[in-house]
């Protein structure tokens, strides 16, 4: 994605969903700086993002996890996610809001339950995409879920 200012109109390329454009205008609007880091079609959270998105806590799109590690669990949250809007699983941080934080090896051990559960746990299977974010020298993972289509079943 490529982002750039010109004089009062923000054009933005490559994205193919109009209210992904709505919301990165809107947030070029608000004052954010031309560059924003992306990864492929999805803007990359930065630190201020994710401590708003903290701080409004839990709710139907957004979930916190301390930890992942039962496979079940996780296909569940993957599953309920698709069928609704989409959402995020943000780990690394409790059901208070206070973030606990992830070590490398957690990351790693996260991201390879998380490919087996998309592939192997749900059909069909889902493509959801992970985020690495630092937040005061601790790293909490952001695993975005789309909506999916058709519904899907365990």
């Amino acid at each position: 994605m490529l982002l750039f200012r010109r004089t009062r109109r923000y054009q933005v390329g490559s994205i193919d969903k109009p209210e992904i454009q709505k919301d990165i205008v809107a947030i070029m609007e608000g004052g954010q700086e031309a560059f924003r880091p992306t990864k492929g079609n999805i803007p990359a959270m930065e630190a201020i993002e994710i401590i708003e998105l903290i701080s409004r806590g839990e709710d139907s799109r957004t979930q916190f996890k301390r930890d992942v590690t039962n496979p079940e669990s996780l296909a569940g949250d993957l599953v309920a996610f698709s069928n609704s809007k989409g959402g995020r699983i943000v780990v690394g941080v409790d059901d208070q809001g206070n973030v606990v934080g992830l070590s490398p090896a957690d990351i790693r051990r996260i991201n390879q339950l998380l490919a087996n559960v998309s592939t192997n746990s749900v059909r069909p299977s889902i493509n959801a995409i992970t985020e690495n974010c630092s937040i005061a020298d601790k790293v909490v993972m952001i695993i975005n879920v789309f909506e999916g289509y058709p519904s899907l079943f365990r």
